[in-house]
């Protein structure tokens, strides 16, 4: 199946119900892109899939939010849900790799579980790098390598013979840091963030046993170290700027 029909599929079967509070991930990565984003910010999300989040960051701060992703049924979900507050974005159907936006169009550029499909990154980055003004900053979220999102991943590759989502290539801190700078990006910060991949899936669990290791799902919501955030199932995040003054 082609990459374009996988997500067609996906989004035509799930986007009913990506409007609900967010997850744990979720908020961290809304706190995560306030942090960096001012009132009056043009924004863009590429592959924006549900664009939960940036449509609840709209309901936070007034910024021009942008919507990108080649899937129509992710477009069509977006238009149908967020008529609800915030600011309405603009949505766009087209390709990450090659956007129809002017050169230095938006002051953030994000993503999140969009890179990883990419067999070359990089290509990606440059093109986010050629929308940002100078000073402008890019956020990336993806799935670590050694995450439990990412063994179960590979699982599915070798039991399947194929990626769930289409291709998929998990990446560590310094990995993703190094993609960044290829591309021409300043690194700000190379991190970890918690996910939901364990902690929250176990805790949102219905059988006897997930409710039995509900409370350590909790205890994980709590870890620090980043080596044992990256084993529990952690993301992994950058945020570049482009250089140049704002």
């Amino acid at each position: 199946m082609k990459e374009v029909q996988v997500w067609e599929k996906h989004w035509s079967e799930h986007g009913a119900a990506v409007f609900t509070p967010l997850s744990y991930a979720q908020l961290h990565w809304l706190r995560l892109l306030e942090g960096h984003v001012k009132p009056g910010h043009l924004v863009l999300e590429a592959g924006a899939g549900s664009a939960t989040v940036s449509l609840m960051l709209t309901h936070k701060l007034p910024i021009k939010l942008t919507l990108l992703d080649f899937a129509q049924a992710a477009c069509l979900m977006i238009k149908k849900g967020s008529g609800s507050g915030g600011a309405s974005p603009y949505i766009v159907q087209g390709d990450v790799r090659a956007t129809p936006f002017k050169d230095a169009a938006f002051d953030l550029v994000w993503s999140a579980g969009v890179l990883e499909h990419f067999p070359q990154p990089e290509k990606v980055l440059q093109e986010f790098h050629r929308l940002l003004r100078p000073g402008g900053k890019v956020v990336s979220v993806v799935p670590g390598k050694y995450s439990l999102w990412g063994v179960y991943q590979r699982y599915h590759q070798w039991r399947h013979g194929h990626w769930k989502h289409g291709y998929e290539r998990q990446v560590t801190v310094s990995e993703l840091r190094g993609t960044h700078e290829k591309a021409g990006f300043r690194v700000l910060s190379a991190h970890t963030l918690p996910s939901m991949y364990l902690a929250e899936y176990l805790e949102r669990g219905t059988t006897l046993l997930k409710r039995a290791l509900n409370p350590l799902g909790k205890i994980l919501r709590r870890v620090g170290p980043d080596p044992l955030r990256a084993l529990l199932g952690y993301d992994v995040v950058v945020v570049g700027q482009k250089e140049g003054a704002p």
